[in-house]
């Protein structure tokens, strides 16, 4: 399935100028408290490209929800092949871009519909429908499913030096210098990982992103416990929140070892460069 991307802008065609400005930068880089974001994001090494200038970022999304980090899940049943077994995946990648009006949710709202959607089933057509109506959102792209790097598809492939990631292209303006990603981590009740809110313009210049790990999240839309079971529909929802360990070291739940919530996902970014329209 090719990637498919979508602009909110008719009549126009995009090149891209190749430019140089890949840096590689802390976790840290993608904190998702705001206030937080904003300092770090002026430490941060800026390109000579003004934000006045739409520019074309490639995001990198790597899956490690991984046997040897996640052992406890790999014992649920959802370590086969994907596909055509539902061994672990992620579902389509969707990376936004958008104004700081746009958020894709905050720790303890309630799910919307679409999100709940992508959360639940993995699919990202409700989601797109949203973001297409969305005056806040400048544009997006969609990926495909791959399966986790602890599914047996992936520990094949890691042998012949592959990873379980893929490649998006999303294009920014000024007015629109934010992105959001979100997949879901099937199969699963209602799991799944997020980056929200990235400002990629800093006093006026496009920053150089590089990566940060980020966690799995509990969307409130269905109550179920494991990874494989029927489904149980949250009436009314509850709101998302992210996986936290519990206090008994001794006994894992989803997505933990020994009293930690391990990452889930890396989302990386490099600055391709200056977006011309004709």
């Amino acid at each position: 399935m090719p990637l498919r991307c979508h602009r909110k802008i008719a009549n126009r065609s995009i090149k891209m100028k190749m430019a140089m400005l890949v840096l590689s930068l802390p976790a840290a880089t993608l904190a998702t408290n705001s206030t937080e974001r904003k300092l770090m994001m002026g430490d941060l090494p800026l390109s000579d490209i003004p934000c006045s200038l739409d520019v074309t970022y490639r995001i990198e999304v790597t899956d490690t929800w991984c046997r040897e980090t996640h052992p406890f899940d790999f014992t649920q049943g959802i370590d086969g092949e994907f596909p055509p077994s539902a061994g672990a995946h992620t579902s389509p990648t969707v990376v936004i871009a958008h104004n700081d009006q746009y958020n894709l949710f905050h720790d303890g709202d309630i799910a919307s519909d679409s999100l709940c959607t992508v959360a639940t089933t993995g699919s990202p057509a409700g989601l797109s429908g949203d973001l297409d109506a969305d005056v806040n959102v400048y544009g997006y792209s969609v990926g495909v499913p791959i399966a986790s790097c602890g599914s047996e598809t992936a520990v094949a492939a890691a042998q012949d030096g592959t990873t379980a990631s893929q490649y998006l292209e999303i294009t920014l303006s000024e007015g629109n210098s934010y992105v959001s990603a979100v997949h879901m981590l099937a199969p699963s009740p209602d799991w799944f990982t997020a980056v929200r809110e990235v400002n990629l313009c800093e006093n006026g210049y496009w920053i150089q992103f590089g990566s940060g790990s980020e966690q799995p999240y509990d969307a409130g839309c269905d109550s179920g416990t494991d990874f494989i079971g029927e489904d149980i529909v949250t009436n009314p929802r509850e709101g998302i929140t992210e996986f936290e360990a519990d206090d008994n070291v001794d006994v894992d739940g989803p997505f933990e070892q020994g009293n930690a919530v391990e990452p889930v996902a890396i989302f990386s970014a490099t600055l391709l460069g200056v977006a011309e329209y004709e």
